[in-house]
């Protein structure tokens, strides 16, 4: 179907149910419902009895948008081109498309003029994804798993993974564990949410599937339960295509030697919140260049937030400190890597 977004040869007719929709798209009911909440994407009309009836027009332009979500493209940017493109096709017959004319005049990159295309067409998503950590935080907080679970879904309907992990979670757990500083909440619900959001991640990186290629091993440092913050590297890693494996949390420095020398990973990546279980790991550097020495160790988390380095841990050229922020990390573990 490429990029032509002209569906006059489809029937606008409204026949079809929802359920004939997904079973003819492979797109689930609640992602429709997502996109038709947050982009207008489509206008279904109702049968009698109140149900969403769609017709084969509608379907050519899920089958569309599908299409570029399995090229890469996210929901986002494939709905501002489908409008983008009807506007051209509307106020010119002739037909160039806003992302083919972006890159042609002016040199502007694909990144670029997407960006362009999106907030011309869509307006600012950033708007929608606090709604959407508003309403997430909130649900949490009332321990409302059901409202929690139904925000969950419609955020990854409409936007990536990793806009997901960063632009609403991410903040959410930062509010939460404000929340439970200030006393503004319990043990009780802070468990609740971290274990709810856990399950969640822990759920999309099975079903992401192993993957061959140089391994990874993803876990927290001795002592250290805190493990969102590893669980997304992991997650992330693994939709970027690397061979990852999650070890979980509190791991004896003992075992992660003797994995390494084993399995020979190209990298060990070690989550360290508190400054106890930074003081377990001293030894790890100097163990693993006797047992693995081609083995990358990444150190990071909120032991590390004032500096880069720590003087606890001897300088070794295959030791990498990241500092506190988990997406500055995925980066700089990314960079090392490739």
């Amino acid at each position: 179907m490429g990029n032509d977004v002209s569906f006059n040869m489809y029937s606008d007719v409204p026949v079809f149910n929802i359920k004939a929709v997904t079973q003819r798209t492979g797109i689930s009911a609640p992602t429709l419902r997502a996109w038709e909440r947050r982009y207008n994407v489509l206008s279904p009309s109702r049968s009698d009895g109140n149900y969403r009836l769609f017709s084969e027009r509608d379907i050519a332009i899920l089958n569309w948008l599908n299409e570029h979500l399995q090229s890469g493209m996210s929901i986002s940017r494939a709905v501002a081109l489908l409008h983008a493109n009807h506007k051209n096709r509307f106020e010119n017959e002739s037909y160039v498309s806003d992302l083919a004319s972006l890159r042609m005049v002016g040199g502007a990159s694909g990144h670029e003029a997407d960006n362009t295309i999106l907030k011309n067409a869509t307006g600012d998503v950033g708007d929608y994804a606090r709604q959407l950590r508003t309403t997430l935080h909130r649900s949490l907080i009332q321990m409302d798993e059901q409202n929690a679970n139904a925000i969950f879904a419609e955020a990854l309907a409409i936007y990536t993974l990793e806009e997901v992990c960063q632009q609403i979670i991410t903040p959410v757990l930062v509010q939460i564990g404000e929340d439970w500083h200030d006393g503004l909440i319990s043990v009780t619900v802070e468990h609740f949410a971290t274990t709810l959001l856990l399950g969640k991640f822990y759920s999309l990186f099975h079903t992401l599937g192993s993957i061959n290629g140089p391994l990874v091993l993803v876990g927290c440092a001795p002592s250290e339960r805190h493990e969102i913050g590893a669980l997304i590297i992991a997650l992330l890693l693994r939709r970027k295509g690397h061979n990852v494996r999650y070890l979980g949390a509190d791991m004896p420095i003992g075992d992660l030697v003797e994995s390494a020398r084993k399995l020979k990973p190209l990298a060990i990546v070690l989550s360290v919140m508190m400054s106890e279980s930074a003081n377990e790991i001293t030894q790890l550097p100097t163990r693993l260049k006797a047992y693995a020495p081609d083995t990358y160790l990444f150190i990071g988390g909120n032991a590390f937030r004032n500096y880069t380095q720590t003087p606890n841990l001897p300088e070794n050229k295959m030791v990498r400190y990241l500092g506190s922020d988990i997406y500055e990390g995925l980066a700089a573990i990314e960079q090392v890597l490739h």
